[in-house]
């Protein structure tokens, strides 16, 4: 756990080993009196559970101390005081005294109840060593604990850090694979479920199976978009409210299913971000894959087209995906101090904060640059209940790319639309140089054509193809406006952006 002064804690604090060593000595008390020690850190006002009590003293008018306060130590460093709270006949413990960690000596326990301070009233324990944690309901949710996989603690109401002597188990009895609060509701990740909390108090808090059918892969793959939480599965990224599930990487869910077959390991290991400003989804599946040894790759969503509150309505995102030889374990969006602006982090194994530089063509130091890869949806041959944009013959397609310096390819693909690389397309692929800037009145650029893929075979009803773009290391600004198709009554254009200008 992080602080708001960058000082990090190991959640929770454990309660001493130190069993308390006690004295009846001059006058007092006469009762049965036992005492225990506990750690408190003043900074967070936050304590750890009662140790092992001492042994019981049947005192007769007789005081008490506390002779090895001072062997209580916190090994972690958050704690600051070592606290002795004294059980009077069986009753709750009550703060005796407070000392700073590392004073010497015995201590003198006061005489009257009319002294003592609180009672220690909450029974709580700390938290087993667990993965994944979210706040919900005034409490932290914690699972991912290897001796409990498919367990979920639950805290305290208003004390994140101290677990209350109250569990759930799953109800599919799968471990858990992660945790997400998307409009008030707990999503409980399981490999091949998911699952709903409900309720407050220990009274009425409950589980129930939200989603029989597709499970989470990775805890830290989700994001939450404007009410909507993305996280990838098995078979590809979703999006849901809590209430439904939509599929949302159909684009590009053959090449996603042959990586995750082979790369397994990396993507249940899948960290996301999300960019408010350029509305994109980032998911990064980690390094050494089948497909790019040695390299960081990390898969793009354009998620305008999906969420209501940007302009879309549940279609398909625009994917994508940049590959880098510079490895980053996290991201994270972050405004400078004295700023408002808020911009997309990453962080690097070396202990460094990188924020990408589209404008700097080695990204800081990244000598791979980036490899710019769109995949777009799959069109079909010969839908007869489809619109314009189906049951045509095509004639041909159309790319429409601006860059000055960079090289780039275009492919169609037909068949199965197996997704890039594919060693042996179905129809031709073209390797296109710089292009060409047209400048008309007031300096407006209008894109013209840079490749034109031809179509020479039969169109078979109910056949794929697909249509990519990819700039290997473009060393300056790579502008992709889209694609259009020509049949033979007349032209679709798959990017609406382009209309206007082939209008």
């Amino acid at each position: 756990m992080v602080t708001g002064d960058y000082k990090y804690w190991k959640q929770g604090i454990r309660p001493p080993k130190v069993v308390p060593e006690v004295t009846l000595t001059g006058t007092g008390w006469t009762a049965e009196l036992i005492v225990y020690y506990t750690l408190y850190d003043a900074e967070s006002d936050e304590r750890s559970a009662l140790s092992a009590p001492s042994a019981t003293q049947s005192a007769s008018n007789q005081g008490i101390r506390a002779d090895n306060m001072d062997d209580v130590a916190d090994a972690l460093g958050r704690a600051t005081h070592v606290e002795a709270w004294l059980s009077v006949d069986g009753g709750l413990p009550r703060l005796a005294v407070q000392r700073e960690i590392g004073m010497t000596g015995n201590v003198t326990l006061p005489d009257s109840l009319g002294e003592l301070g609180e009672s220690f009233t909450e029974e709580f324990e700390l938290f087993p060593r667990c993965r994944y944690n979210v706040i919900w309901h005034d409490r932290q949710i914690m699972s991912g604990d290897d001796e409990n996989p498919n367990r979920i603690y639950v805290s305290l109401i208003g004390l994140p850090e101290r677990r209350a002597l109250f569990s759930l188990d799953t109800k599919t009895r799968q471990p858990v694979t992660g945790l997400f609060v998307v409009n008030d509701q707990l999503i409980v990740g399981c490999p091949f479920a998911q699952e709903r909390m409900h309720g407050y108090t220990e009274d009425d808090l409950g589980i129930e199976i939200a989603q029989p059918n597709i499970g989470l892969v990775s805890h830290w793959s989700v994001q939450v978009i404007h009410g909507y939480a993305w996280f990838l599965s098995q078979i590809g990224w979703y999006v849901t409210d809590g209430s439904a599930w939509f599929f949302v990487s159909k684009d590009i869910d053959t090449k996603l299913a042959a990586e995750y077959e082979t790369d397994r390991v990396q993507y249940e290991d899948t960290w996301s971000v999300y960019d408010p400003k350029s509305h994109v989804y980032i998911a990064d599946a980690g390094t050494n894959h089948s497909s790019f040894t040695g390299q960081s790759v990390r898969w793009a969503a354009d998620y305008k087209p999906v969420l209501p509150a940007v302009g879309g309505g549940m279609g398909q995102p625009n994917w994508s995906y940049d590959v880098s030889t510079r490895i980053y374990h996290c991201g994270a969006v972050m405004a400078v101090p004295g700023s408002k602006r808020q911009d997309v982090f990453f962080g690097g194994p070396n202990g460094i904060i990188y924020k990408q530089i589209p404008e700097n063509e080695t990204d800081a130091g990244d000598s791979y640059n980036k490899l710019f890869h769109v995949i777009h949806a799959t069109e079909y041959f010969g839908d007869c209940g489809g619109d314009l944009a189906h049951g045509k013959e095509i004639t041909e397609v159309d790319f429409f790319v601006r860059s000055e310096f960079s090289q780039w390819e275009g492919a169609v693909y037909s068949g199965d639309a197996e997704p890039y690389p594919q060693a042996t397309p179905a129809f031709e692929t073209g390797t296109v140089a710089a292009s060409e800037l047209i400048i008309e009145d007031d300096f407006i650029y209008t894109m013209q054509p840079q490749w034109t893929h031809r179509y020479p075979t039969v169109q078979l009803p109910g056949q794929g193809f697909q249509v990519e773009i990819v700039a290997t290391a473009p060393t300056d600004d790579f502008e992709y406006a889209g694609y259009s198709m020509e049949w033979k009554e007349g032209i679709y254009d798959r990017t609406p952006a382009l209309a206007e200008e082939l209008s």
